[in-house]
């Protein structure tokens, strides 16, 4: 979303240093560091938007298609406001169980909390994997100077951002199963396009 200025920069207070997270997949495998942190699993309940529904049911026969620019004020939230009112929208349209609407937070900072999410994005993507459609949103920072994305907070609650092809990796291999032919909608800061390197990167991984 170029135009948006909100980034791990202002959040934080200050510049989210660069963490290369393929290196800590290095110490990870060089200490066979295993997590066995509990994986909490989060399921929303339909919402009722009444701008979309009357009476509980939909207003409109189809999802509308809307043309136009998205943006967002910089003190927002990014992406999740929106992400959710989508999910509302949507579960009239998919009766019978045709549909599903699962969370899936990462924090790549640290070992064990990589292991935490291979190990929640490998049961989800199992899950999902009868759905003949899949539709991924990523909502995170980015460093308004590097284009790098916010990858997750340290032991010691320091923010961190990373190579986008890092964290793309990262987030997307334990996905395998589902991410061929899946849609990717990126709720992230315009520098993640407007940076070379960072907008490299978003192709890259888009060969995963």
């Amino acid at each position: 979303m170029a135009r948006t200025k909100q980034t791990a920069k202002k959040v934080t207070g200050g510049l989210a240093p660069r963490l290369n997270l393929f290196t800590l997949q290095k110490k990870k495998a060089q200490a066979k560091v295993a997590s066995k942190r509990p994986v909490k699993k989060i399921k929303l309940q339909p919402g009722t938007n009444s701008a979309f529904y009357s009476k509980g049911e939909p207003v409109l026969p189809n999802p509308p298609h809307l043309k136009g620019v998205f943006e967002h004020a910089t003190a927002s939230q990014v992406g999740q406001a929106q992400v959710n009112m989508l999910n509302d929208f949507l579960q009239a349209y998919f009766p019978n169980k045709a549909y599903s609407f699962s969370k899936l937070p990462f924090n790549l900072a640290t070992q064990d909390t990589q292991a935490t999410y291979q190990k929640a994005a490998t049961s989800l993507a199992t899950s999902l994997s009868s759905y003949p459609r899949v539709v991924l949103f990523l909502t995170t920072h980015s460093d308004e100077d590097r284009g790098d994305l916010f990858a997750g907070y340290d032991e010691d609650s320091n923010p961190h951002a990373s190579q986008v092809f890092q964290v793309l990796q990262l987030l997307l291999t334990p996905l395998a199963e589902i991410i061929e032919g899946a849609d990717m909608v990126f709720y992230v800061c315009g520098s993640v396009v407007t940076e070379a390197q960072s907008f490299n990167g978003v192709k890259q991984a888009a060969k995963l």
